[in-house]
Parts: C-alpha cells; sequence; structure tokens
C-alpha cells in the first residue's frame, strides 16, 4: 500500500469501507512525494483523518462504480493541482451522501476565490444543512476555518474587497442564517 492509499483508507467513515478499498485496489497511485499533514474531522460518531494535500499523478479510474467516483472526487479536492481540486469539487457539491461534506467544508478555509464561488454558487440547503451538522460535531474545525477566512481576507483582498463582499464571508454567512432559520419557531 503507498502513502497515498494509506492516508486515503482513513478518509471516510467505515459504511463505505467496501467501496474505499475497492477504489484504491483498481488505481494505479504513484507519486515521489509525501501528502502533506492530515485534519482531522468526526463524522458519524467515527474520528477521520483527511490529508490537507495529496500529491500524486491524476489517477486514471477504470471502471468505477457512482460510489467510487464519489470517494474519488473526494479525495482529489484535496490534490495539489488547484485545477484538478475544482473539477473535482464540481462532481461533489451536489453530492447526497454526507462522507463528502469535510471535504467541501476544507475548501471554504482556503483562499483560492474561484473555488469559493464555486460552493456559493452551488449552495443547497442540503448543502448547508450537512455542514451545520458538521459544524456541531467539529466546533473547534469551524473556528480554524472562520480564522482562515479571516486571514486570507487580510491578506489577498482587504484592499480591494470589502468585507461584507468577500465570498468567504458570504458563504459562513449563509451557513449561520440557515442555522438561525432552522432555530426558529415556525421551522418545528
Amino acid at each position: 500500500m503507498t502513502i497515498v492509499q494509506a492516508v486515503v483508507s482513513h478518509a471516510f467513515p467505515s459504511s463505505v469501507t467496501t467501496e474505499v478499498n475497492s477504489l484504491l485496489d483498481k488505481l494505479n497511485w504513484t507519486t515521489d512525494l509525501q501528502s502533506s499533514a492530515c485534519f482531522s474531522i468526526s463524522l458519524e460518531g467515527q474520528q477521520l483523518t483527511i490529508p490537507y494535500r495529496i500529491y500524486c499523478e491524476e489517477p486514471v479510474p477504470l471502471h468505477l462504480t457512482d460510489t467510487e467516483a464519489l470517494l474519488l472526487d473526494c479525495i482529489l479536492t484535496r490534490h495539489h493541482n488547484g485545477y484538478l481540486r475544482e473539477k473535482s469539487l464540481r462532481r461533489i457539491l451536489t453530492a447526497k451522501p454526507y462522507f463528502a461534506t469535510p471535504f467541501i467544508a476544507q475548501l471554504l478555509g482556503e483562499y483560492v476565490i474561484e473555488i469559493l464561488t464555486l460552493i456559493q454558487n452551488n449552495l443547497s440547503t442540503t448543502l448547508l444543512d450537512n455542514l451545520i451538522q458538521l459544524k456541531k460535531d467539529n466546533p473547534e474545525f469551524f473556528n480554524l476555518t472562520e480564522k482562515r477566512v479571516q486571514s486570507y481576507w487580510n491578506c489577498f483582498y482587504k484592499g480591494s474587497i470589502e468585507k461584507s463582499d468577500y465570498v468567504g464571508f458570504q458563504l459562513l454567512k449563509a451557513i449561520e442564517d440557515r442555522t438561525e432559520e432552522m432555530k426558529s419557531p415556525h421551522n418545528h
């Protein structure tokens, strides 16, 4: 098992272990580089370890099931190539399985405005509700994500984009607004 394969095997809940193992068996993961550090997420009562970045050639998938393709796209949102991250994100944004949510949530705290805009343009009620659940289960992770949004705005956009117009803050506000909406008495 390669280092990338070992990292990937810990990034998903046990409910999809069979599909993860099948995917890993079908792909030829080649790399001379190590994957970067990981972040931990609690999902479905399990601790998952997801890489910040993976460094490998783009794998050529062969005869993947829909679930295997979704798993691959989730992992590729962590790829070192931003274009590949964006392409994979496009495919998981409308995914129903909750296991895709941490991969989207991690991108909220990154600086690529095109990726943030893509998330904003696909922000469904289902995705918002999944992000809210993930936030409830992982408050430290979301606190760090919010700090990253602030930091990237300060570093890259403060002089050119008003805080209220920065897509990172707009996404955080959408999560906050949906949380408040769900607390409203007329939603019970």
